[in-house]
This record gives structure tokens, sequence and C-alpha cells, in this order.
């Protein structure tokens, strides 16, 4: 069965597939708040004690901007958690 569109016809199949797909996106928006959240939750205990370095990178909106996409991307390629990677961050801005 195929529903009209204009000059196309599009099939039972497509439709299913194209609404699998926005549940799959919908799933993948859900992570990555899940994950914002969780950056967040970690960013927040940084302290010039813990890590100086960070800390002042968190101090405008473009360096913890800065910090949430270098700990996306460790979290993703690295698999560590967000607590992991800002110790691993501090390093990084002291060499």
């Amino acid at each position: 069965m195929s529903a009209p569109m204009g000059d196309l016809m599009i099939s039972q199949f497509e439709i299913i597939k194209f609404f699998n797909f926005l549940k799959l996106l919908n799933f993948m928006t859900d992570l990555e708040n899940q994950l914002r959240a969780e950056i967040m939750a970690q960013l927040r205990r940084v302290t010039t004690l813990n890590a100086p370095n960070v800390w002042k990178l968190l101090q405008s909106e473009s360096g913890y901007r800065d910090m949430e996409n270098r700990i996306v991307r460790m979290v993703a390629v690295e698999g560590l958690t967000p607590s992991a990677c800002i110790p691993h961050i501090e390093n990084e801005l002291v060499l």
C-alpha cells in the first residue's frame, strides 16, 4: 500500500522506516541531554583547588562550551566518564 504525495508514492515500509528514524533521533537526543546534564553536574564540582585551569575556562560561556565539547568527545572516543575527563583535561592545560 502506498500513500500519494504529489507525484511521489511512499510505501508503508518507507513510512515505518521514517518513524523508526525519528524514534532513534529522539533516543539520541535523550542520551545527549543526559550526558550534558552529567557533564554539568561534574563541572559544577570543579574548584580553583582541584582543577584551577579548568576552573578558569569555566568562567566564560565559550570556555564552558569548549570544556563540554571536549568531554563529549572524550566520552565518545576514549570511553571515559565525564568525571574522569576533568583531570585529564587539567593535565593537558598544564602542559
